[in-house]
């Protein structure tokens, strides 16, 4: 999945490189997630760091690869779980405010977990990897023209059951001009 995800993303980097005049902007979006874990699932809630790099396809439109992981708490039980989430969106930025610039996205990922203790009570191995569909929005707010700070929201639903997961970032982002 973790190659799809690079494939698609240098595959839609050069060639729609030379559609916009505005393209060609590169953010590095490193942040802090809140990632809420779904009511029925083992795993209890974690702040974790996130790491992203979004391309601006043009003035309107980019898309974001991101990358979390993090030790997480299971309930009733003393051992964690190491769970890693890695994802891509496309991205879809509102009319732009002075300073504000709201945006949505929707994309794709997916959802790494390994168990770091052995569960007796099913035949299940120690390993769960999930897709995920992402959908969600937030906003920039321009410090100047190199830095933003960045906020967003998305709902994580796995594909694979019924669960919904949510996570919330907030982080800074540096601009990089490409052209």
């Amino acid at each position: 999945m973790v190659k799809v995800i690079l494939i698609g993303f240098l595959w839609v980097f050069t060639s729609v490189n030379v559609a916009y005049a505005e393209s060609g902007v590169i953010h590095v979006n490193p942040s802090v997630g809140y990632m809420k874990f779904d009511g029925g699932s083992e795993l209890k809630s974690k702040i974790m760091p996130v790491l992203g790099v979004e391309y601006m396809l043009s003035d309107t439109y980019g898309m974001s690869v991101s990358f979390t992981h993090a030790d997480v708490n299971v309930r009733d039980v003393r051992d964690d779980a190491s769970v890693s989430l890695y994802y891509m969106d496309g991205l879809y930025y509102l009319p732009r405010d002075k300073h504000w610039q709201p945006y949505l996205a929707v994309g794709i990922g997916h959802r790494r977990m390994k168990l770091n203790f052995a569960d007796q009570r099913s035949n299940k191995s120690g390993n769960e990897t999930e897709t995920q569909f992402h959908v969600g929005g937030g906003f920039r707010y321009d410090a100047n023209n190199k830095f933003t700070f960045r906020s967003d929201v998305r709902v994580l639903q796995n594909l694979h059951n019924d669960g919904t997961d949510a996570l919330f970032t907030l982080g800074v982002s540096k601009a990089f001009d490409v052209n």
